[in-house]
């Protein structure tokens, strides 16, 4: 376990940021270099109860987990700056945001093969950052939720078949169970239900022989349930309930595009457009309507649907663009993307709506 000071290290690590000047999208602010980093790396954002972006992200030529925010109880200011909360080759951060404060899970992997050593968690719940070893793995591509300040984290480990398991402490001692002893592949999205409960959504089978888009949904008996959302070859799912617990999940048919699920008395499945290159990301406003961002021929499309077909707003132009992720906050959208040009530019940038 390490711990240390996140206002100390904060005066001591914080990179203060400056605007890239890149043209703006009318009703959209101009993209902003929060975090500069090469070769895409693979980050998560959620906001606190401010609207303050909070993104961990991998550090690129950096290693590991790096905090990048503009919330002012950071030690930043109003100003954005970046913090490194771990010095370890570590990947695939997953965030949630809790009381404002951090919770971020993620694998830490081996520098010499690339192979997990575990699920490992970073938080500065208690005002300090601890960092934690929770599985010995091999474990990968986590995705966090948290409840009254306590973890709720959904994980494949590797095996003679890779297995789909859940693991929590929102009971005050912490539990695990595999959810699928067979499954999966890529990306997973978890989210609690209103009541704590947790859902699920993930591609089955493997990369180039995916069997479909599974829903997992566990009762309060502790019973898991499955459906079926799609039969194709998927991939990269984002899962969102909106204020009726109503399951929404956009997602990639391999090589086909984007398309959006959403389930009533049955799953109703929709084509969004034809990027099918980087993982797409979705938020909903009060009213449960999708905003989805996608990325393709490296631009960002920003995709609305207000309940009479899906409209598309084309956000940046360079040609060097992927990655993108989507929040909101009083029906405002929140973007973050990678930006990847081989230059001293790249890194994620963020744009918000106006």
């Amino acid at each position: 376990m390490t711990r240390f000071s996140l206002s100390v290290a904060a005066a001591v690590a914080a990179l203060l940021l400056t605007v890239t000047p890149v043209a703006a999208v009318p009703g959209w602010s101009t993209p902003l270099s929060v975090f500069t980093a090469r070769f895409g790396p693979a980050h998560s954002m959620a906001l606190d109860s401010h609207g303050h972006p909070l993104i961990a992200s991998e550090g690129g030529l950096h290693p590991g987990i790096w905090l990048t925010t503009n919330q002012p109880s950071g030690g930043g200011g109003a100003s954005w700056f970046n913090l490194q909360l771990t010095h370890k080759n570590d990947a695939a951060p997953s965030i949630a945001v809790w009381n404002d404060r951090f919770y971020i899970a993620f694998v830490r992997l081996d520098p010499n093969n690339g192979h997990s050593l575990g699920l490992w968690t970073a938080t500065n719940a208690t005002g300090t950052v601890v960092v934690t070893k929770l599985d010995s793995g091999p474990d990968y591509s986590p995705s966090v939720a948290v409840r009254n300040g306590r973890w709720a984290i959904a994980f494949h480990q590797a095996g003679s078949h890779h297995r789909l398991v859940y693991i929590n402490n929102l009971g005050g001692t912490w539990q695990s169970e595999t959810v699928d002893g067979t499954c999966c592949h890529g990306t997973l999205s978890l989210r609690l239900d209103s009541a704590g409960n947790p859902r699920i959504a993930y591609s089955d089978g493997g990369p180039q022989t995916s069997t479909g888009l599974k829903y997992a949904a566990r009762s309060g008996a502790g019973t898991w349930a499955f459906q079926t959302v799609d039969t194709r070859q998927v991939d990269t799912p984002t899962l969102v309930l909106d204020s009726n617990q109503k399951p929404h999940i956009v997602y990639v048919w391999i090589s086909n595009g984007i398309w959006y699920a959403v389930r009533g008395a049955s799953w109703t499945v929709s084509h969004v457009n034809n990027a099918f290159l980087n993982t797409p990301d979705m938020a909903l406003d009060a009213s449960g309507h999708a905003s989805i961002v996608t990325g393709n021929n490296g631009e960002i499309t920003y995709v609305t649907n207000s309940g009479t077909g899906w409209a598309s707003t084309q956000l940046t132009f360079t040609h060097t663009d992927s990655q993108p992720e989507i929040e909101t906050y009083q029906g405002k959208s929140k973007v973050i993307f990678n930006r990847e040009s081989g230059g001293s530019g790249d890194g994620i940038y963020f744009m918000k709506q106006l």
